[in-house]
């Protein structure tokens, strides 16, 4: 009856640690031993294995994510910015052309409507329709590149980055009790199929922190960072989808024609009624 047994117990999710561990137990906690299968993982696997992979997966985003915004802060072209200021210009003329004599607003009107020397005519593009992109492949072939590098590579090397030296690790345990059902999500590189689902591998913890990193990142960076897969590819979508660009020719055109039109009354012409209706009000 005081009989003592000397039990070997496995030891998993520990490299460079004796493959089992021994510990006296009496007769009567043998089977309870056995039942519980209970793992020891050493607190050395937190250093070595788990932090690692969590910080590698956040210094990369945060590097991804500042190497995206440098790239979009690109500087417009010189032809857009003279047509966008040019069609502005036109536009505050018609608005404010009562207030100029009516010999400065024509010969204003006549600096962009001319049809020889016009600005609205010179500076018109000659193409015959909006640009479409689908059409454009230099375009498809930036936004391919740029998912390849940004989205699908990194993450092909960082898996084979964990499973090549954390294999077989076993990084952490669950607080709650999980179904059979959640081993093969919290498992992945793990074959034991007496083991309790509430262990996570590191492969798994890979897929979480690839997966759960948006909340960390909106505290460290802001909530303006883009770095979701999904929302970048929809964008990417949505902007190949989305309808053609107006057409600039047809906007020059459209502008010219209600420069055209416009006829303001110079404000200085009904200066005496503004100032009967100021003294009644008065």
């Amino acid at each position: 009856k005081n009989k003592t047994i000397w039990v070997l117990r496995p030891r998993l999710g520990c490299r460079g640690c004796p493959d089992f561990e021994t510990r006296k137990l009496s007769k009567d906690n043998v089977l309870k031993t056995e039942m519980a299968q209970d793992l020891i993982l050493d607190s050395k696997i937190m250093i070595w294995v788990l932090l690692p992979i969590a910080l590698v997966m956040f210094l990369w985003d945060v590097l991804r994510f500042y190497a995206t915004k440098s790239q979009s802060d690109k500087k417009p072209e010189l032809k857009n910015i003279q047509e966008g200021q040019t069609l502005r210009r036109s536009a505050l003329l018609r608005a404010n052309g009562r207030y100029l004599q009516p010999q400065s607003f024509n010969s204003r009107r006549a600096h962009f409507t001319n049809k020889d020397t016009g600005v609205l005519v010179t500076l018109a593009p000659k193409t015959s329709g909006p640009p479409n992109p689908l059409e454009n492949q230099e375009m498809m072939m930036d936004m391919m590149k740029s998912n390849m590098f940004k989205n699908i590579l990194p993450n092909i090397l960082l898996m084979g980055w964990v499973n090549f030296f954390f294999s077989g690790f076993l990084v952490g345990k669950m607080p709650f009790p999980l179904t059979p059902g959640f081993r093969k999500m919290l498992q992945r590189g793990v074959e034991l199929a007496d083991l309790e689902p509430t262990y996570i591998s590191s492969l798994s913890w890979y897929f979480i922190c690839m997966y759960g990193r948006k909340g960390l990142l909106s505290l460290c960076i802001g909530e303006g960072n883009d770095m979701d897969e999904a929302k970048m590819m929809q964008s990417q979508m949505q902007m190949m989808q989305s309808p053609q660009q107006a057409d600039m020719g047809k906007v020059f055109a459209a502008e010219k024609e209600s420069l055209d039109l416009a006829n303001p009354t110079w404000i200085v012409d009904d200066a005496e009624k503004y100032l009967l209706k100021d003294f009644k009000r008065s």
